[in-house]
């Protein structure tokens, strides 16, 4: 059973790549609103979309 009934909600809207499912079995992927409309894969939502909502909220990382 899919997260989602979306054609190619399989495949990270960011990378491409196919969305695995996660530790509970889930394999809808994560929202990657802001950066794109859709589903994207654990690894680009840690590494893309999660920084891109800190920054809306006004986080600067150090050094900046």
């Amino acid at each position: 059973q899919k997260g989602n009934n979306m054609e190619n909600s399989n495949k990270c809207v960011i990378c491409n790549e196919t969305i695995t499912p996660d530790e509970h079995g889930w394999d809808g992927g994560c929202n990657a609103d802001p950066v794109a409309n859709g589903q994207c894969c654990k690894k680009c939502d840690d590494t893309i979309v999660l920084p891109a909502r800190l920054v809306l909220f006004g986080y600067k990382p150090k050094g900046e």
